[in-house]
């Protein structure tokens, strides 16, 4: 990674001349070396949040990490990858009243 690399967000925009992370990383002549996917940051963003959640991180966790204003945004983008959601709610609660 070079050294200079830096991200910040700004309200009104990206600052002139910015250009996204995988074209700095082809200026620097990095990308091919480094074995690195053409890829947005969005992307990046998106694959973690994903999977998180595939891994069992609570739905809440994610919104934080993301910065959604609201879990409902959270679970409409990300909800079809949790479609056993409710059969693991089932099976552990099965589980809980089912312990001695």
């Amino acid at each position: 990674m070079h050294a200079g690399l830096h991200i910040a967000c700004y309200a009104i925009g990206p600052p002139e001349g910015f250009r996204p992370i995988q074209h700095q990383a082809a200026a620097w002549g990095q990308d091919e070396a480094a074995g690195l996917p053409d890829m947005r940051l969005y992307d990046l963003r998106h694959t973690a949040a994903t999977l998180r959640l595939v891994n069992g991180e609570h739905p809440k966790v994610v919104q934080e990490m993301l910065g959604h204003a609201s879990i409902t945004l959270t679970m409409d983008t990300y909800s079809h990858v949790l479609p056993g959601m409710q059969e693991e709610s089932a099976a552990r609660l099965d589980a809980l009243l089912a312990a001695p």
